[in-house]
């Protein structure tokens, strides 16, 4: 009951603060949310997306950007708007590398132990599937997904953003000053290289994937399955299945 309050002041205190909100800032959240909403519909999921918040610095720099699965939304810092700006024309990659990041969250369904642990707190399983979410060692391993599905979501969206990836982690922890090494989380030089080796990963997928589709058009579907099922093995997702 006392997070649910804490939530709502939550929500009632953003609203308070979007009434005072600049142009510029209203700007932001638009070319967010455009952003946001192009990587979730291009990731075909039949699951209604998260609800997207931009969260305003306030006044300081808000360096954050998490998934709620209980309430499910997906909320975005200004801070983190910002930062992505510095990287000029590659802005908006920047800024599809952290979303991308927070949508697989919700895609790899990372917040189900949150979820089913609320919803039945009184039983003793729960409470242990709750605990496990909050183990750093699982939750690491939620990071270290979520730095590798969501920067290939954004590439499939049209972002480069595995490009700009491993130079976003290195400028974000300078900037939010995390330290290089942070419970739950993987190193700052262990983010910076999953980016490097997902862009290699790529480039020996998109091959497979555009001969699948040639396949296809040909009518040589058994053969197009085959090469599917090879992408799967490495890239399991919902359109891979489907074709």
């Amino acid at each position: 009951m006392k997070k649910t309050i804490l939530l709502a002041g939550c929500f009632l205190l953003i609203s308070a603060i979007a009434s005072a909100e600049t142009e510029y800032q209203k700007l932001k959240m638009k070319v967010s949310q455009e952003v946001y909403n192009k990587i979730a519909n291009t990731i075909k999921d039949t699951r209604k997306q998260p609800t997207f918040n931009f969260l305003y610095n306030d006044p300081s720099p808000y360096y954050n950007a998490y998934y709620d699965p209980e309430n499910n939304t997906i909320n975005l810092g200004e801070g983190i708007y910002d930062l992505a700006k510095t990287f000029g024309k590659d802005s908006i990659n920047a800024l599809a590398m952290v979303l991308g990041h927070e949508l697989a969250h919700f895609y790899k369904d990372h917040g189900w132990g949150y979820s089913f642990g609320d919803a039945n707190e009184y039983l003793k399983i729960s409470q242990k599937i709750y605990k496990l979410q909050l183990d750093p060692t699982r939750k690491a391993e939620m990071e270290t997904e979520a730095d590798y599905f969501g920067g290939i979501f954004g590439y499939m969206a049209g972002y480069n953003s595995l490009g700009v990836g491993a130079e976003f982690f290195d400028k974000f922890y300078k900037a939010a000053k995390v330290p290089d090494v942070t419970t739950g989380y993987p190193t700052r030089q262990e983010r910076m290289k999953i980016c490097d080796n997902s862009i290699s990963l790529l480039n020996k997928l998109i091959p497979l994937f555009d001969a699948a589709n040639y396949l296809v058009l040909l009518g040589e579907y058994e053969k197009a399955a085959n090469l599917y099922d090879n992408i799967i093995v490495t890239f399991p997702s919902r359109e891979i299945y489907n074709n």
